[in-house]
């Protein structure tokens, strides 16, 4: 299966952005084609070029909608489904997580929403970086870079809060792949780790296997999640709000298989541990909530792809 399957590892991202103060500015794709056995991965970066963002500037997407964000920060349990791999170990303390998530577009209809994330968690505070389709939020069906945090104060998606802190130079919230991981056919993957530094204890995002920083959440938004985290988990989730019908898509919109080219997957999936090494998760369930969507664990599939797992749903 693996052996006829082609890789690409997105390098460079396309979008043209409204960015809020500075320049209106287009991210090209360029991507690096490969066969699965190839252990060379290619970070994603930017080209700067003309209309690139001043330095030192720091690239913010404005959205024409007045509905805010935070509203995606605490879900409705009857609406919000997720079909994930997750430690089930809480006394287990985590300092970070990595995966590379599929790039996939899913369809969603009216006020749903679908999302491929990784999330940390402690308590009711949480942490989370991935993909979503959200036309509410993003007026359009395509897949947006996103990241979004809980505490017991709340919360929000993104910048529409005080809460994650972009750096100059990072890859900009909000930012739409060029190319989708196309059924049966070609993939496209984007490595993403968060990490708690030790010399500012703050969580830091980044991404490509250069490790390029795109921000932080401060330590002072949370209180258990300052120090550790108990659980970590990688899937999808999708909202169905109301009677709303089709079922929103997970992934592909079908049940996950053992095939890299026809479920939506995280690749390279490790935990930050108590000796802050990166490393294969023990101790691991699979979990979902809602009938129709489900999980895979393939486990540890050699370097080139690392714990390997799988996710999707409804049923087509």
């Amino acid at each position: 299966m693996f052996s006829t399957t082609l890789f690409f590892i997105l390098t460079f991202f396309a979008s043209t952005l409204i960015l809020s103060g500075v320049y209106g500015r287009s991210l090209s794709e360029l991507p690096k084609k490969y066969e699965e056995t190839s252990s060379q991965l290619k970070g994603g970066k930017f080209n700067g070029g003309e209309g690139a963002c001043p330095n030192g500037s720091v690239p913010i997407i404005t959205t024409n909608t007045n509905n805010s964000f935070s509203g995606l920060a605490v879900q409705n349990a009857d609406t919000t489904c997720i079909a994930v791999v997750r430690t089930n170990d809480q006394n287990k303390k985590f300092y970070g997580v990595e995966g590379a998530p599929s790039l996939n577009k899913p369809k969603v209809n009216g006020a749903q929403w679908s999302a491929a994330r990784m999330k940390l968690f402690n308590g009711v505070e949480s942490i989370e970086a991935g993909w979503m389709v959200n036309p509410t939020i993003f007026k359009d069906q395509e897949a947006h870079f996103y990241v979004r945090f809980q505490n017991g104060g709340g919360g929000c998606l993104n910048t529409e809060c005080p809460g994650f802190v972009q750096v100059p130079g990072g890859v900009p919230l909000g930012m739409t792949p060029a190319s989708y991981s196309q059924y049966g056919g070609q993939q496209y993957t984007w490595r993403l780790f968060i990490d708690k530094h030790q010399d500012d204890g703050h969580w830091w995002l980044s991404q490509g296997d250069g490790k390029s920083a795109i921000g932080y959440w401060p330590k002072t938004l949370f209180n258990g999640l300052a120090d550790h985290a108990t659980q970590v988990e990688w899937g999808g989730e999708v909202s169905n709000p109301g009677s709303t019908i089709p079922l929103a898509e997970m992934g592909y919109g079908q049940s996950p298989k053992y095939s890299s080219s026809k479920s939506a997957f995280f690749q390279h999936v490790t935990v930050v541990d108590e000796s802050l090494h990166n490393v294969n998760p023990d101790g691991t369930e699979k979990h979902w909530n809602c009938a129709g969507y489900t999980s895979l664990d393939w486990g540890y599939q050699g370097d080139y792809w690392g714990r390997l797992i799988f996710y999707g749903g409804p049923p087509a």
